[in-house]
């Protein structure tokens, strides 16, 4: 597993996606190496404060909603009034699986 703080592609919302990071093509060329990919189960990031699961290049990437304030998946920064996620991984016999669980505030 790779873990980021940054989120590793677009996740369509114009004002989010100014926060990538300015080499992430070499990040991409570096994990999509077919000598690297095979051994990467998923990529787990933050930073947009929004959950999310999909794949770029074959590689899964887990996303997850912050501690603190969520952000909607739109244009214009925007708040949403949902409780904080956490994400429990398991990894058996070289298998990754996930289970998103919302905390009751």
């Amino acid at each position: 597993m790779i873990l980021c703080h940054q989120h590793v592609k677009k996740i369509g919302s114009l004002w989010l996606d100014d926060f990538l990071a300015d080499n992430l093509d070499e990040f991409w060329d570096a994990v999509a190496d077919p000598a690297v990919k095979e051994k990467v189960l998923a990529i787990l990031c933050g930073h947009v404060h929004i959950t999310y699961e999909e794949e770029y290049k074959g590689i899964p990437i887990l996303g997850l909603r912050s501690t603190a304030f969520q952000f909607a998946r739109v244009d214009e920064p925007t708040l949403v009034l949902a409780p904080p996620h956490y994400r429990y991984i398991r990894v058996q016999d070289g298998i990754l699986t996930s289970r998103v669980y919302k905390v009751t505030i």
